[in-house]
């Protein structure tokens, strides 16, 4: 593997357990906190119920190993 800095994604899970409302405020908490921090993360929001997030965690792990 290439070194390189570590990229980070922020997964917000059980989402099938929240309503669609719910989900909006707790993205955008975690935004705010992120930024509170001087963080920029891309959010992923998952569910193992449904599968979810699943597709977009592959793509994003794929782009940053470089394949």
């Amino acid at each position: 593997m290439r070194e390189s800095p570590a990229a980070h994604v922020v997964l917000l899970t059980k989402v099938d357990k929240l309503s669609g409302n719910e989900r909006q405020k707790s993205v955008s908490r975690t935004r705010k906190a992120a930024a509170a921090a001087g963080l920029e993360l891309p959010i992923v929001l998952t569910s193992a119920e449904d599968g979810r997030g699943r597709k977009e965690i592959f793509d994003w792990i794929k782009i940053h190993l470089g394949l």
